[in-house]
């Protein structure tokens, strides 16, 4: 017998919410165009707006459907680095701070530190992020 435990009603993000307008522009300047849908899913997202108050999106690396969520889920590093510049240049407009400097007019502050080499042991994913 299948009962039903927690049933919640859609909510929604107005499309004119800072959140919404600066992620979408970021995803815009980051890949070249933007598509905001509505997301049929669960997510805590809801508990975010319902209970916290907050205005929320759902964003993250793209472009490997076939994977998302599947036994083999993985994301490439192109789209690891193009969510991180997202979050990057979004989060400084969510919160109303001054954004951080670009790599091109500041310098890496750290130089010196070796970067991580890959490794033959790790799988794809774990490469991927630096594990």
């Amino acid at each position: 017998m299948i009962r039903e435990t927690d049933v919640a009603e859609p909510t929604l993000t107005p499309p004119d919410a800072r959140i919404v307008r600066t992620v979408s522009r970021e995803v815009e300047r980051v890949y070249g165009t933007v598509t905001p849908f509505l997301q049929w899913a669960a997510s805590d997202a809801k508990y975010l707006r319902d209970v916290g108050g907050f205005d929320v999106v759902e964003y993250g690396p793209g472009g490997e459907i076939p994977t998302l969520h599947a036994v083999d889920e993985r994301v490439s590093l192109e789209q690891l680095e193009k969510a991180v510049d997202v979050y990057r240049g979004g989060y400084p407009g969510v919160l109303g701070v001054t954004p951080p400097p670009t790599d091109a007019a500041h310098p890496d502050p750290n130089p010196a530190a070796p970067p991580n080499p890959p490794s033959s042991r790790l799988d794809p994913v774990e490469e991927a992020v630096g594990s």
